[in-house]
Formats: structure tokens, sequence, C-alpha cells
């Protein structure tokens, strides 16, 4: 459990925005420090599930984002549209 009662209420806000409510606190938190990163860099990613790689045999890589120009790369298609 989280003790800071200030990053507790931006989790809080961001499970709430985000649709959240099943997720446990470490699926939750990993989701956010992403939501954050990817944010600051691109703004407001569509999907989160696109770019979280946690779980199972990610050797610890909670999550990835490919970026061309400043703008998020969904599929090998956006890499073609952004490099002009």
């Amino acid at each position: 459990m989280i003790s800071d009662q200030i990053l507790s209420g931006y989790l809080r806000d961001f499970q709430t925005q985000q649709g959240l409510e099943n997720a446990d606190e470490p699926e939750l938190f990993s989701k956010f420090a992403l939501f954050c990163v990817i944010c600051k860099q691109t703004g407001n990613p569509k999907s989160l599930d696109d770019l979280d790689t946690d779980g199972g045999q990610d050797t610890g890589i909670d999550g990835i984002a490919v970026l061309v120009n400043d703008r998020l790369v969904n599929d090998k298609e956006d890499i073609d549209y952004f490099r002009q």
C-alpha cells in the first residue's frame, strides 16, 4: 500500500479517469508511471494497453513506446507516415 497521500490521490484519480477500478495496486502504479512518462513526451496516449508489457516473461520491462519525430508509433505504417 502506498503511504504517500499525494501519490495515493493521483493514483485514485488516474484509476477513475482510466476506468481501472479492478486493477490491483502494482498494476495500477505500473500503468500510472507509463502514462506519466508517455504524456510528458507525446500527450495523452490513446491506449495504455498497447504500451503495457507488464506480466509474464517480460524480464522486468513494464512498458515500451516507440517515438518517431515526437509522435507515438502504434504500427509500422505509422513510421512511413511520420517520416515524411
